[in-house]
């Protein structure tokens, strides 16, 4: 009998605690407030060199497209040496039919000073995590210098040693629409030019 008591006490506290936790939180748990949406803040700068021109404001992840690919040149790719790394691209995520996925993420300081963070997937061989900062001025309608400087490297794995780039550079960039730019800069490595199409 005791036995049967507790069996069924242990059933009718599961069940109630089972609809307990499928109903929405109480005014007690609530906030006392209501929550924005999408809460922005606005970050007041004192950096900038004026109002952006009339063809509107650069976009952070096109400023920062000379400086990655500066720092992303110069390592070489390897997994090509490897058989073993067709089975960690494609199949797991890393790759879209052979090329390495890339992740960009950024953080605006000021309309103009950005933070950058990219990383390039793949085989694990060629695994990659960069940074950098980017800081633009506008010249003219279109017209943007683009001052930056940056790192990004691969792990070591054996038997391949880290590999790792850095650069310091200084762009001119015609900005051609929303999605396309064109670039001319010196770097550490020289003149280069570059774009998004």
């Amino acid at each position: 009998m005791k036995r049967s008591v507790v069996s069924l006490t242990c059933i009718v506290v599961a069940l109630a605690a089972r609809v307990a936790f499928a109903q929405e939180p109480t005014a007690l748990f609530a906030s006392p407030w209501p929550l924005a949406p999408k809460p922005q803040l606005a970050t007041p700068t004192i950096l900038t060199f004026g109002e952006p021109s009339p063809g509107g404001a650069l976009a952070p992840w096109m400023a920062s497209v000379p400086l990655r690919l500066s720092l992303q040149a110069p390592i070489f790719p390897m997994a090509g040496g490897y058989p073993n790394c067709a089975t960690r691209e494609d199949a797991s995520g890393n790759s879209f039919n052979g090329w390495p996925v890339q992740r960009y993420a950024l953080l605006a300081l000021t309309p103009n000073l950005t933070l950058h963070g990219f990383t390039s997937a793949g085989c694990p061989i060629d695994g990659a995590i960069g940074g950098g900062v980017t800081y633009t001025v506008p010249l003219e309608k279109s017209w943007w210098l683009v001052m930056g400087g940056g790192v990004y490297g691969v792990p070591a794995h054996y038997p391949m040693p880290a590999r790792r780039s850095a650069d310091l550079r200084i762009d001119v960039m015609k900005k051609i629409d929303d999605a396309r730019s064109v670039s001319v800069g010196l770097g550490r490595r020289g003149i280069s030019l570059g774009g998004s199409w």
